[in-house]
């Protein structure tokens, strides 16, 4: 059986299909369904130990005389969870000649150079640049003229990269020093004009100016829960769109700090709610029937707004005509759970929890209608990444465990 895909990313004109899937990358035509191009992340989690065995050994012989005791390499011990390396981020650049990733097997952003026109398939996807950090990358973010990139890591720090810079190996690498940051898990962050808006699991939003990264310029206070999305609007750079963990849509004038419009999602949301949205155990209420939902990820085209509600079937899609209200205009309805969506040239590109022959599927932006089907369903057939079990599947929700809980 398939994978579901975890990403999908359309490209502008909408005739490329990047998708990530474990820790494979592959790219398909829009126009046949073909897989153009693949990338198999090689590096493997007994890399990044053996690394961090040997960084304890250089620092113990440094400290210590004589005979060093060699640390033993971690391994998850009888009935620990399983470890996953997967791809968590993927961003192509402005100019599209390159692809960003970001492994959690090694911590690393990855710059990968694109190009189809290659006659060697393997030679169509080729490793620029591999850079590591201390901590787990969990978001990214391109600068307009693609000179620099921004990486924001789970303990809330954020590094400025040079996206020209030569390959270095693992070992080559300097030490990198934070640019700004947060006293909590970084979930999101964009390059905004002269300027870096961040989110965190504390339901803070951050704009921060830059080069001039001490200076914070303000707050953005509004939520009462997580920010995991942020998206500027297309026609007006000052408008900021932010959402996450709470059942509702927050419009900004980011430049003045300015609320323009809380959309409330309560209404659209409930009627979508399955049993797989009710909180822990431990959390629930006495009736039993505490759901939580999250959103998972917002798109801005063409005057309308598009909303994923995680492990949902259904894609909201808002009329953004206007920053004074956005009606409901339609809801896309699907036969499986949504994992992630992308929209290019007037198509939505739907990613789904499926394993046979509808993992993805194709809907016009301004009918909503299905469109492509065949091209969806040969797009997914010949996706390479197979699983025998469901046992196998890597997560496909990631959103949800952003939600904080009173321990006690």
């Amino acid at each position: 059986m398939k994978h579901p895909f975890q990403l999908i990313l359309a490209n502008k004109e909408g005739t490329l299909l990047f998708t990530s899937t474990k820790n494979v990358v592959q790219v398909f035509s829009t126009e046949n369904g073909q897989l153009l191009a693949k990338w198999i992340d090689p590096i493997d989690t007994f890399h990044t130990l053996k690394k961090q065995q040997k960084e304890k050994i250089q620092a113990l012989k440094e400290k210590t005389e004589g005979p060093v005791k060699i640390p033993k390499i971690p391994v998850p011990g009888k009935g620990a969870p399983p470890i996953f390396n997967y791809i968590r981020n993927m961003h192509l650049t402005k100019d599209e000649s390159k692809l960003i990733v970001t492994t959690d097997s090694d911590k690393a952003v990855v710059i990968l150079k694109l190009n189809f026109d290659n006659s060697d398939f393997e030679s169509r996807i080729v490793v620029l640049s591999r850079q590591a950090f201390a901590k787990r990358p969990c978001a990214i973010s391109i600068k307009e003229d693609d000179s620099r990139l921004i990486v924001a890591d789970k303990f809330g720090d954020v590094y400025d990269v040079s996206l020209y810079k030569e390959f270095l190996t693992l070992e080559q690498q300097a030490p990198k020093k934070s640019i700004l940051g947060h006293v909590s898990m970084l979930t999101n962050v964009i390059f905004a004009k002269n300027y870096i808006i961040t989110s965190d699991r504390d339901e803070h939003i951050r704009v921060t100016q830059y080069p001039k990264t001490y200076i914070i310029e303000r707050y953005l206070f509004g939520h009462s829960e997580f920010v995991s999305c942020l998206k500027l609007c297309p026609w007006n750079k000052d408008i900021l769109v932010s959402a996450g963990g709470d059942d509702f849509i927050n419009i900004w004038n980011w430049t003045t700090g300015d609320l323009l419009f809380h959309l409330d999602l309560k209404s659209y949301v409930q009627p979508l709610i399955t049993d797989r949205h009710l909180a822990p155990l431990r959390f629930q209420n006495d009736e039993g029937n505490l759901a939580e939902t999250n959103v998972s990820e917002i798109l801005v085209h063409d005057n309308k707004l598009f909303v994923l509600v995680e492990c949902t079937s259904s894609v909201l899609i808002f009329d953004f005509q206007s920053t004074d209200n956005l009606p409901l205009l339609y809801v896309i309805k699907t036969q499986s759970p949504i994992v992630h969506i992308s929209i290019a040239s007037n198509k939505l590109y739907v990613a789904l929890e499926d394993y046979e022959t509808n993992g993805l599927e194709i809907f016009d932006t301004d009918t909503f209608q299905p469109i492509l089907e065949d091209i969806s369903k040969a797009v997914f057939s010949n996706s390479t990444v197979e699983i025998q079990t469901i046992e196998e599947q890597y997560p496909l929700y990631h959103v949800a465990p952003l939600r904080k809980r009173g321990e006690h």
